[in-house]
């Protein structure tokens, strides 16, 4: 059990209050405690996959949407996350740019069928070079490529997450290199309705002054948010081509769009959805009371670690 402490003052300090940028006002202090999700191991001794998911809360999937974006070129850091991080995420969606199985889980080309703008765009040239690759066999590692690639998926990910499950309360999104604390982030969910317009993360600012949930902190959007913004059939990768043609950063095109179509503005959680890695992180004072949802820049061996301890 633990008391959490507002984080709405601590932002203000930090942050200025621009406009697309979303700080409640809160209290200085909540006197309201949560109770673990999770019931305790017991008296389990195995670190195998089984026994550490087999007191994951597996009702909260019900309502809970974890999506994966990843790509071809991180292997190890996909196969250290289906054993650990998302190992009990039963109903986990993968996206990916190579349509492949890995430990029984589908890995979805998420780039498929993107329109000919995008297939002719400079940074859209290792797409066909890694498929051409895996199709010979031929090992592929992260690059520079594979990177600028990554941010083309973050559009039609949204599309295609709530058209496979359209009914979900909420859509977690996260990375192959994050560490999700699960009992963390189902209790702050707990405290919300899905059914209202909330979009968390980490907020950093892009281009033009404006705020979005950096992706590799992860990032939370409500049912009542992706209604709005997809529900109507909208394709995002259609409707904002020329912003993310033009964009370094698929996160900010996506926090852009979320403002232009529903006016809801990202809500900053940092340093709870945290874009730290877990050699870099701190105990300075704005991280206390304040309950971590996710660690970034992880490596495979980092998640396994963390998994088992």
């Amino acid at each position: 059990m633990y008391s959490t402490a507002s984080y709405g003052k601590l932002q203000q300090t930090i942050l200025k209050p621009l406009l697309e940028v979303s700080v409640p006002q809160h209290p200085e202090t909540y006197n309201d405690t949560t109770l673990p999700i999770f019931p305790s191991l017991g008296d389990i001794q195995s670190s195998s996959e089984s026994d550490l998911c087999s007191n994951f809360p597996l009702e909260w999937l019900e309502k809970v949407q974890v999506v994966l974006k990843t790509g071809v070129g991180q292997r190890d850091k996909n196969e250290a996350h289906l054993i650990s991080v998302t190992s009990c995420i039963r109903n986990l969606i993968v996206f990916s740019d190579v349509s492949e199985r890995i430990h029984n889980r589908e890995f979805i080309d998420v780039l498929e069928g993107l329109s000919e703008p995008y297939l002719q765009h400079p940074d859209f040239g290792a797409y066909q070079k890694q498929r051409t690759a895996y199709d010979s066999g031929e090992p592929i590692r992260l690059s520079n490529g594979g990177w600028k690639l990554d941010r083309f998926k973050f559009l039609p990910m949204i599309n295609k997450a709530y058209k496979m499950r359209p009914d979900a309360s909420w859509y977690v999104f996260l990375e192959a290199d994050v560490y999700m604390f699960w009992d963390n982030l189902f209790r702050f969910l707990d405290q919300f309705n899905g059914q209202d317009m909330h979009y968390f993360g980490s907020a950093t600012t892009g281009s033009h002054g404006r705020w979005f949930a950096y992706g590799g902190a992860g990032m939370v959007l409500s049912q009542g948010l992706m209604k709005d913004l997809v529900g109507d059939g909208t394709l995002l990768s259609e409707e904002y081509q020329e912003w993310m043609l033009a964009d370094c950063c698929g996160d900010a095109v996506l926090g852009y769009a979320i403002l232009d179509k529903t006016g809801v503005k990202v809500e900053d959680l940092y340093p709870m959805f945290s874009g730290d890695s877990l050699e870099a992180l701190g105990v300075s004072e704005p991280r206390w009371c304040n309950p971590l949802l996710s660690l970034h820049r992880m490596t495979a061996d980092s998640l396994r670690s963390l998994w088992d301890h």
